[in-house]
């Protein structure tokens, strides 16, 4: 009897552990998901003429078409600025180092 009160006492002190029959969402939200049949209001429907779906199709097309393009010139210019970055970089080592060898071998030679 004793551990049968005992096991209550531990399910009252954490009761987010306890079954509950309360529905957790306050409707059916997945009604329409396992629906074999596609929704007639939306874009799919046979209300839109062919001929604009069409014009529609390739205004998409005409769109990322120049989304591409825009990226592909990005990606250019980045490439340009980070070669002539690291041109600069380079150059500028390259004369620090002709620096250091111009001041120590006219150290060597007053020595």
């Amino acid at each position: 009897m004793s551990s049968r009160n005992e096991i209550k006492s531990q399910q009252n002190h954490n009761k987010s552990l306890l079954h509950s029959n309360k529905p957790k969402f306050k409707e059916n939200i997945r009604e329409n998901i396992y629906r074999d049949e596609l929704r007639q209001d939306g874009i799919f429907s046979d209300k839109i003429p062919g001929d604009i779906l069409e014009e529609i199709i390739e205004k998409i097309r005409i769109k990322a078409r120049n989304e591409v393009m825009r990226q592909f010139k990005l990606l250019i210019i980045s490439i340009i600025i980070t070669l002539l970055m690291i041109f600069l970089f380079v150059n500028k080592v390259e004369k620090e180092l002709r620096n250091r060898r111009s001041a120590t071998t006219t150290m060597l030679i007053q020595d």
